[in-house]
């Protein structure tokens, strides 16, 4: 697991190594906060990179691509902007998310 705690908000991060399939899983860890999700994002794009693999989203929650480049994932979750808080950037960071949901054809 991986933890972070800010003033404002905290995140824990999930990381399991299955070798067998060779993979890791990164998830939430029970509380899901805004600050969780971008931070599940960022362990994913640096153990990607590390790795030289692909970032498979199966239940399309960041992006409308299955699998991809860890840069195609990170150029895809980026937020436009500076933000004044941890907790104001990752409302928009969740924000994108929400409306691509609205408007795409996977609901």
């Amino acid at each position: 697991m991986i933890g972070i705690k800010s003033v404002e908000d905290q995140a824990i991060v999930s990381v399991s190594l299955y070798k067998i399939e060779k993979y890791a899983y990164v998830s939430h860890y029970e509380r899901r906060t805004e600050f969780a999700y971008a931070l599940a994002a960022a362990v994913a794009v640096a153990l990607a990179r590390h790795s030289s693999n692909i970032i498979t989203d199966s239940a399309l929650a960041y992006t409308e691509e299955f699998s991809q480049s860890p840069d195609e994932f990170a150029q895809a979750v980026k937020v436009e902007g500076t933000y004044d808080s941890i907790s104001e950037a990752g409302e928009a960071f969740v924000a994108k998310f929400n409306s691509r949901k609205k408007t795409s054809t996977y609901e």
